[in-house]
């Protein structure tokens, strides 16, 4: 894994997750670099994803993401964000942690085709979005 902060970038049901798994299981990462707002928020909430937070919810879920990635890089540990982090505003924020200690910033953006992103999402029976949602994070 790269120093510093790791962003991935994709639309819900883009490949995210499984592609972290692979690399926990091959060995290449370690399970603690990984910052996750789906496991926070199973966490905190002891929500699934699936179901949708209000906005102090979700804000709570992102200011413990932030703390988590603040302690790695403030112990010089690399940390891997693993949320959508489709928006501008969302990447800026991480980036600006990053700066906070001088951290490299590498992104992997996850850009699956539309029709195979809807199904992928379809396959997972989740209902906090719709299919103009999943479209409109992969147009982000």
């Amino acid at each position: 894994m790269p120093a510093g902060l790791v962003v991935l970038v994709g639309p819900p049901a883009s490949g995210k997750t499984s592609f972290v798994q692979a690399l926990i299981a091959g060995g290449q990462i370690d399970a603690e670099a990984v910052i996750s707002s789906d496991e926070i928020r199973a966490e905190l909430l002891g929500t699934p994803p699936a179901q949708a937070g209000s906005g102090t919810e979700d804000a709570r879920i992102f200011e413990e993401r932030d703390r988590r990635i603040i302690a790695r890089l403030a112990a010089g540990h690399s940390a891997l964000a693993e949320s959508t982090n489709v928006t501008r505003p969302a990447r800026a924020r991480l980036i600006a942690i990053a700066r906070r200690f001088d951290a490299p910033v590498t992104m992997l953006r996850f850009a699956p085709d539309v029709s195979d992103l809807l199904r992928q999402y379809a396959e997972r029976n989740r209902n906090d979005l719709t299919a103009d949602d999943v479209r409109a994070y992969a147009a982000s």
